[in-house]
């Protein structure tokens, strides 16, 4: 059994490749991969300084999707607008609409 994450052994790989090159040796990187049992593109990826999937957002430390986007602008919504039936609720109070002058309302605005 492997002491090594699958991160700890990308990291050993690329340190390999740095230090092969450095004392003028070439090591590939699917060498490099195979030794250390991890995909080539990972290690690939990480030495072009492509960013990791799981950190593109650094505060939930988990990439955007787009439900999650969509559940986040429809909290802003409901925080700047209220609930759409207390809003009517008021605008009715307010104006005094009978309530024979309603119709075709939803949920998406008045």
């Amino acid at each position: 059994m492997s002491i090594y994450t699958q991160e700890d052994k990308i990291i050993l790989a690329i340190e390999a490749i740095r230090s092969a090159r450095a004392t003028g040796k070439k090591l590939s990187v699917l060498r490099a991969a195979k030794t250390n049992g991890v995909p080539e593109s990972s290690i690939r990826h990480r030495m072009n300084n492509r960013p990791q999937r799981e950190r593109n957002d650094p505060l939930r430390g988990l990439p955007l999707r787009l439900a999650g986007v969509e559940d986040m602008a429809n909290l802003l919504l409901r925080a700047r607008n209220g609930e759409p039936f207390v809003l009517l609720r008021n605008i009715i109070a307010k104006y005094g609409i009978e309530e024979g002058d309603i119709y075709n309302f939803n949920e998406t605005g008045l």
